[in-house]
């Protein structure tokens, strides 16, 4: 069996392995994660990093059941943004879609 970080690698590999096939079909990519956008960035990793480029959108912050909103879309919880990865990269600065 793989060890946790071992796992974790291989996954985070593939994911912008993904991310570029899904391009190549005209296909948006967006990533679902429990972390904030400044908390990813601030890890410094570089699978992390070429993910974050890849990716067209990212869903970041926890759901939080207290803050639950069927009414969002794409989201869970009213704490969790959708960002635009793409113009975030570009403009160097968070813009989000709401």
């Amino acid at each position: 069996m793989l060890e946790l970080p071992t796992l974790k690698l291989i996954i985070e590999s593939n994911t912008s392995i993904l991310s570029k096939l899904a391009h190549q079909d005209n296909l948006n990519v967006t990533i679902y994660t429990g972390y904030t956008y400044e908390l990813l960035t601030s890890k410094n990793s570089l699978i992390i990093n070429e993910i974050l480029h890849e990716a067209d959108y990212l869903i970041d912050g926890p759901y939080i059941h207290k803050l639950k909103n069927l009414n969002l879309l794409f989201r869970g919880s009213s704490n969790q943004r959708i960002i635009d990865l793409q113009q975030t990269n570009f403009q160097k600065e968070i813009i989000t879609l709401d």
